[in-house]
């Protein structure tokens, strides 16, 4: 169809912005992004003070910082999975409705279908430059394979539950 022949131009386009670029870095991943960055641009300097092993984590540049209305600032954090956890019930059970309900979850991948390839490329250019350039600071993929579970799962709940593409609705 004309839509699915859209999105494969939106994704074909997508990936080659992102690899025309000198770095593809993702929040979730914001340091090894930024160091992939700074070892790009020639940052020796900043790359050996926040990117050589254990020194990251006494980095300013890594450290996090709140602002007013921020997650953060009201009690919310991102866990180091990269997912959003609170302090309270509430907060837990609303991501846990919206996890675990098919219906839910397929919706929300159908909206967000492209979104997710073109997050997967992005991880997967992430994943192949820090390789390539031997950087000090490595993630693992099955690090990658847990960003991207809720595009699974999302994908899993919409094939259980909407027909195939093509399909004639009959009433």
């Amino acid at each position: 169809s004309a839509s699915r022949r859209s999105a494969a131009n939106l994704l074909c386009a997508a990936t080659n912005s992102l690899q025309a670029l000198i770095s593809v870095g993702i929040t979730e991943r914001l340091s090894a992004s930024l160091c992939l960055l700074f070892h790009k641009l020639g940052y020796v300097h900043v790359y050996k003070r926040c990117c050589n092993g254990d020194t990251s984590a006494t980095c300013s540049l890594f450290k996090p910082r709140t602002t007013e209305h921020s997650a953060a600032d009201r009690g919310r954090i991102f866990s180091s999975t990269g997912i959003l956890t609170n302090a309270s019930s509430s907060s837990s059970d609303y991501l846990t409705k919206y996890v675990t309900d098919d219906i839910l979850l397929a919706a929300m991948y159908e909206g967000n279908a492209l979104d997710c390839l073109i997050y997967e490329r992005a991880i997967g250019i992430l994943q192949h430059e820090l390789r390539i350039d031997n950087l000090m600071y490595k993630i693992d993929r099955t690090d990658f394979d847990l960003l991207m579970r809720h595009c699974r799962s999302g994908k899993q709940a919409a094939d259980r539950l909407l027909p195939p593409r093509g399909t004639a609705y009959v009433e």
